[in-house]
């Protein structure tokens, strides 16, 4: 199944227009984007797939590496008859996003980077990050998983569940029965620490791109910032209210947020015909 995207779980809504292609974070599964992709205007066609490693796609040994994981997306929209799609995506869904729109930009109508980062510069900071990562898969794969899994969410950058203790619960219950080695895999093999930096090719983007972030995710809001300096056409929105986990904290209006922007690359793409 890992290595067949034509077998990767889909989950699917909607009918009208160019579909959105949703790609979930580490963790994560494609079940995240319900309340997201039903808030989309207009009954605005989607999917969610559930990326190698994760929700119901675990059915292998080994992930595929980066290329691998980018060309199965392109084979899946084959497979789905998409001439086009937008593709939005969260955290690390967003980074794989931001990878697939460069190698494959003629089939993208645009990207959203929802709490997302083009990567980590610099060889010290790249090796501090992967080992990080390399100590945390570590400990998913030894520890409980609900152990394990609460940690992960009392780093500072999800401080903001901490208010909503009935999300944050059910974010942990969730994520510890998803738990698998694979699972653990994904987080050093497509981590921050690993996956190539992206922030000196901003200016080749071809495609479209919002950046979306929670405005209690400082760090992010500022990636967002940087984005949108290195490239004039890149679009940043800030949710407020909510952190790093907006798709979560705030579904509708994340919807509404992308749907709009989706609207507005349209619209411009009308206009240029």
């Amino acid at each position: 199944m890992l290595d067949d995207p034509s077998t990767w779980p889909l989950s699917r809504g909607g009918s009208n227009g160019t579909p959105v292609l949703f790609l979930h974070g580490w963790l994560g599964h494609r079940g995240d984007w319900n309340d997201v992709a039903t808030a989309l205007p207009g009954d605005r066609a989607w999917m969610a797939v559930d990326l190698p490693g994760h929700g119901e796609n675990t059915d292998g040994d080994a992930l595929p590496e980066l290329p691998d994981v980018l060309t199965g997306l392109e084979r899946l929209r084959v497979a789905q008859g998409i001439p086009r799609w937008h593709v939005a995506g969260y955290s690390m869904g967003g980074r794989l996003a931001l990878a697939f729109a460069m190698v494959f930009p003629e089939h993208i109508a645009s990207l959203t980077m929802i709490a997302a980062s083009p990567g980590v510069d610099g060889a010290e900071a790249r090796q501090t990050r992967r080992n990080q990562d390399i100590a945390w898969a570590a400990r998913f794969r030894e520890q409980p998983a609900r152990d394990v899994v609460a940690a992960w969410y009392q780093q500072p950058v999800f401080a903001s569940l901490a208010s909503q203790p009935d999300l944050l619960a059910t974010i942990i219950q969730q994520r510890s029965v998803a738990c698998s080695p694979l699972t653990a895999d994904a987080l050093v093999l497509w981590g921050q620490g690993v996956l190539p930096s992206q922030w000196g090719r901003l200016e080749q983007l071809t495609v479209p791109v919002c950046h979306i972030s929670g405005a209690l995710d400082p760090s992010y809001v500022a990636v967002g910032e940087r984005m949108m300096e290195q490239n004039g056409s890149i679009e940043r929105r800030v949710i407020q209210g909510v952190g790093h986990t907006v798709h979560l904290e705030r579904p509708v209006e994340l919807g509404h947020s992308i749907g709009q922007f989706l609207s507005d690359v349209e619209r411009r793409e009308a206009r240029n015909r």
